[in-house]
């Protein structure tokens, strides 16, 4: 991971149990509608969070409404054609230690509301493009008449994923040349997405729309870095996170009534004899270039006029963040506000995603008021959970640093002490040579002495001479000459050599 995660946490505050409870007593989410009451009561009765189990639930259900079913552009107006709309699909971390129940809430939020199809496993991106449709060679006519085309056939048009791990996923977000990022993006907006390789028949293009995913992962925050990193590209904000360990244990514990199972209708359309399916009667199994897109069914957000005003002051924010000469530098302060801005805007469109699961919940077509409240409430606890997934990065990364710095230390003491002994026995070689000389040539001045070594050597002199003098091998006499000194501590000179003088 090239993120540093020991600076600012983007997210802010992450979550804390007493914060939770809090929560939970202001919006009064769990003893509101039926539907919401059971969440808390199954959670409770399994020992598990009731927001990751509201989550899944959520995604569940949505998987049971037609792809062509789409949000409405900025301007909040329908469109003409099914690719002007956003897809409702949906990705979820579920965030929990190992063996915190994780594999008990998908088979919870199942018996609640299963998925429309089989779940499938996490993958690439080419194989969740895979999991909806291949490429297919069809024959048309008979004889001379007979032509050949290729075509998109449909497996599915929605793909549930239900991931006990997260790591395959992270370690492909790792890879410099993997496309598993950009393609989980168009399959969460809905646009035309697909694979492009040399072989016609590997080559499968979604067109914008025709499918929906809804995606649960669940998270060891330990094993999410890569995943975590593109905050500035607006990953993680896209996602909803949700605890899926209940940690408010003992005392702690939210009290919770029996509460018979309700029913959990489907919206309604009336668009036909089959309005719920995600075939809908209109997606096409076979699709072929040229071919006629099925109409959209619009979901706006006309229902709740909090939410209207809500994404209206969110819209008035962003344009005045967005009113500047892009190529003048900013102030620290101008730079502060844009950065603050730009990650708060992509976690708008998941807050009115997260505010339709909510009413399609509750079985109906567009979200009202207290859907967007509810919904608002989710997405405060995804932003404390991915705050807590943030600060458990850090915690790691600071703990690395840690033992790299100390590592590196220790790797300078002993490199320190290596250098140390190198240069002593450099000393105590020149200190022999220096005797051997003045033994053999007889006393002479420091700055003669010196003379013929090296720049290095001649540095290391004086040090050579102190230690010949503390071991009593030389030592100086009245005129600054230093003179040789055997075992026995008398002087050492050439025949002829005058008398040594000591120093008075």
């Amino acid at each position: 991971m090239s993120t540093d995660f020991t600076g600012e946490n983007p997210f802010g505050e992450s979550l804390k149990r007493q914060w939770l409870t809090d929560l939970e007593n202001r919006t009064q989410i769990w003893n509101t509608t039926d539907e919401l009451r059971y969440i808390a009561w199954v959670a409770s009765c399994k020992r598990i969070s009731p927001w990751g189990l509201l989550a899944i639930v959520q995604q569940h259900r949505a998987s049971w409404v037609d792809p062509t079913h789409v949000l409405v552009d900025v301007d909040g107006m329908p469109g003409a054609t099914l690719a002007e709309g956003t897809a409702l699909s949906g990705y979820v971390g579920l965030v929990g230690v190992t063996g915190g129940g994780k594999n008990v809430i998908f088979r919870a939020a199942t018996a609640i509301i299963p998925p429309f199809t089989s779940p499938i496993p996490t993958g690439t991106g080419q194989g969740l493009v895979k999991s909806f449709a291949e490429t297919v060679k069809v024959t048309d006519g008979e004889g001379k008449d007979k032509t050949t085309r290729y075509a998109t056939q449909f497996s599915r048009h929605v793909t549930v994923v239900h991931a006990d791990e997260i790591d395959a996923l992270n370690a492909e977000f790792a890879r410099d040349a993997s496309s598993t990022d950009a393609m989980m993006r168009s399959l969460w907006t809905g646009g035309t997405a697909g694979m492009t390789t040399g072989d016609r028949e590997r080559r499968v293009t979604l067109p914008a729309n025709f499918y929906r995913i809804h995606g649960i992962w669940c998270v060891q925050p330990s094993n999410a870095g890569n995943i975590m990193a593109r905050v500035e590209g607006g990953t993680p904000q896209r996602w909803l996170w949700a605890p899926a360990t209940e940690h408010r244990r003992r005392a702690g514990v939210q009290q919770r009534a029996a509460v018979a199972k309700p029913v959990y209708n489907i919206p309604h359309w009336n668009t036909g004899t089959n309005p719920i399916g995600p075939q809908g009667g209109a997606l096409p199994e076979l699709y072929s270039d040229g071919d006629p897109h099925p109409a959209p069914t619009w979901v706006t957000r006309n229902s709740s006029p909090q939410l209207q005003a809500w994404y209206a002051q969110a819209e008035q924010d962003r344009d005045a963040a967005l009113d500047y000469d892009p190529y003048i530098k900013p102030t620290p302060e101008e730079a502060a506000q844009r950065h603050a801005v730009a990650m708060s805007s992509h976690s708008i469109l998941t807050t009115i995603k997260v505010a339709v699961w909510m009413a399609w919940l509750h079985g109906r077509r567009e979200p009202n008021d207290m859907d967007f409240f509810f919904a608002s409430a989710q997405m405060e606890v995804s932003k404390a959970e991915a705050a807590g997934v943030w600060d458990t990065l850090s915690w790691g990364q600071e703990d690395e640093l840690s033992v790299a710095g100390k590592r590196r230390g220790a790797e300078m003491h002993s490199a320190d002490i290596a250098r140390d002994v190198a240069a002593h026995t450099e000393v105590q070689r020149l200190a022999d040579e220096l005797w051997d000389r003045l033994a053999h040539e007889g006393p002479k001045p420091p700055r003669i002495l010196r003379n013929g070594l090296s720049n290095r050597r001649k540095r290391l002199a004086k040090e050579a001479r102190d230690l010949l003098e503390d071991m009593g091998r030389i030592q100086e006499d009245r005129h600054g000459y230093f003179w040789a000194f055997n075992a026995e501590g008398m002087p050492v000179a050439p025949i002829g050599t005058p008398l040594f003088q000591p120093r008075v």
